[in-house]
């Protein structure tokens, strides 16, 4: 399993490599803030956990949210005066669904924010399906991971032995260049790649990322990654790191005392959030490290500790 992790060398604010502040921003500001009027939101299967860890039920009915449904799902019934705010991976099947939902809108508007870069011939696809010309903007919101809290986050692969020779697997390694390329846009960052060079899968992923950093992620605008290159010149530059789990088999098998990991060891802690079960019925507990004090202060506690937290 391989890891990916990020630091900043001088002085740079924590804002600058918060993943959740960034990814509440693209989420709430730029997508939600920008259409106004009621709305509904038509989400994938990744998009919905990544809205989830972000923005709540609560926030959502501020910004007039008043229904949240998968994209794929079909629908009959027209909704007269709702907008759709379609937050999507730009992958060929969500293409072929909102061209299937712009085959016979439901709604009145459609603004629709792809969660990575969006490729020239579909967005192409996309103009030539709006022949009832209901699609009011389509953006690019760099959230293509699952933000766990301001200095974390993860692509929810759970393994990556299927890259390990002779087998290999495309679509979890464009998976995981996707992720970490949506990261360090999200986040503004060029950075200097460094990787364990007895990998063969970490030394693929660190030579697919720099080719995506210098062809502007396969897209026709290559100066993407350039963000104020004056200013960033007069800094050090950010460093992304890449190993490789399997070189430390011992510690995932070592029993953690700290309060998150018993939490999901004991119960299952999955996107932030524990399943409880009383009785027949489930009860869904969120344990947000950004908005719970009490989660904040006593996450990395270990058991002795908590007792006075």
């Amino acid at each position: 399993m391989l890891g990916a992790s990020s630091s900043a060398a001088g002085k740079a604010s924590t804002s600058t490599m918060d993943p959740w502040a960034a990814a509440k921003w693209y989420i709430v500001t730029k997508a939600l803030g920008s259409v106004p009027g009621m709305k509904v939101m038509l989400l994938d299967n990744a998009t919905s956990a990544t809205v989830g860890l972000v923005c709540s039920q609560s926030q959502a009915l501020e910004f007039q949210v008043y229904h949240a449904d998968k994209l794929e799902n079909p629908r009959t019934k027209k909704l007269d005066g709702f907008r759709a705010v379609v937050i999507v991976r730009p992958s060929s099947e969500n293409i072929r669904a909102i061209r299937q939902e712009l085959s016979d809108p439901k709604f009145d508007e459609y603004h629709l924010f792809f969660t990575n870069t969006l490729q020239d011939h579909h967005l192409q696809d996309i103009a030539r399906s709006d022949l009832s010309q209901v699609v009011r903007q389509v953006q690019e919101l760099y959230v293509d991971y699952f933000p766990l809290g301001q200095d974390l986050f993860t692509i929810d692969e759970p393994s990556c032995m299927a890259l390990e020779p002779p087998s290999w697997d495309q679509p979890l390694f464009d998976r995981l260049c996707d992720g970490i390329t949506a990261v360090l846009l999200s986040l503004k960052l060029n950075p200097v790649i460094v990787y364990q060079i007895n990998s063969p899968a970490a030394n693929k992923i660190a030579h697919q990322v720099t080719e995506r950093i210098a062809t502007g992620n396969h897209s026709s605008d290559p100066d993407l990654f350039r963000f104020g290159a004056a200013a960033a010149a007069k800094q050090q530059p950010p460093l992304l790191l890449l190993l490789d789990r399997r070189d430390d088999p011992v510690t995932p098998l070592l029993s953690q005392w700290s309060y998150s990991a018993m939490v999901h060891e004991m119960l299952g802690l999955r996107h932030n959030r524990v399943t409880v079960k009383k009785g027949q019925e489930e009860e869904h507990l969120v344990l947000n490290p950004v908005e719970d004090d009490f989660y904040q202060s006593a996450q990395h506690l270990v058991f002795g500790e908590l007792g006075s937290a």
